[in-house]
């Protein structure tokens, strides 16, 4: 459910789909639901040449079981970062991300709101390499 929240904030903006066939659509997302189906508006392909079939095709949805990777990229016009909302995680999900990242300033006895603000503060100065996260989805997932 948490990418399902981050896309539902990002509905409106740009992105960018990699399928598993190797077709990448930019458009801007129109919806999405929680099996990551998604409906992309006023879509243009990468390589068009490749894909003629697609080339008179506007708006579009794509089956989240046949998606690779999406890219939301902010570019410097656009001043708003999307956020999740973390409130809907669970209490356990919440102390384990603390503990696993030993975040400071969480007791035992602490409510699901001082998690919650613990881990967004904690969250929001993590730096993320792009890199190294998509080698350790390949490490986990077996693939090499």
């Amino acid at each position: 459910m948490l990418f399902y929240s981050f896309f539902k904030s990002v509905v409106g903006k740009e992105i960018t789909v990699e399928l598993k066939n190797d077709l990448c659509i930019t458009g801007t997302l129109h919806s999405v639901d929680q099996y990551m189906n998604i409906k992309i508006n006023n879509i243009r392909l990468s390589n068009p040449e490749k894909y003629p079939h697609m080339a008179s095709v506007v708006n579009c949805f794509v089956r989240g079981s046949v998606v690779r990777y999406v890219v939301y990229a902010t570019g410097p016009s656009d001043g708003e970062t999307p956020r999740v909302d973390l409130t809907k995680l669970k209490v356990h999900a919440l102390r384990k991300y603390t503990k696993v990242y030993e975040v400071p300033g969480i007791g035992p006895q602490s409510s699901k709101e001082d998690l919650t603000s613990a881990v967004s503060r904690h969250w929001n100065t993590m730096t993320v390499s792009e890199e190294s996260v998509l080698q350790n989805l390949m490490r986990v997932r077996g693939r090499y």
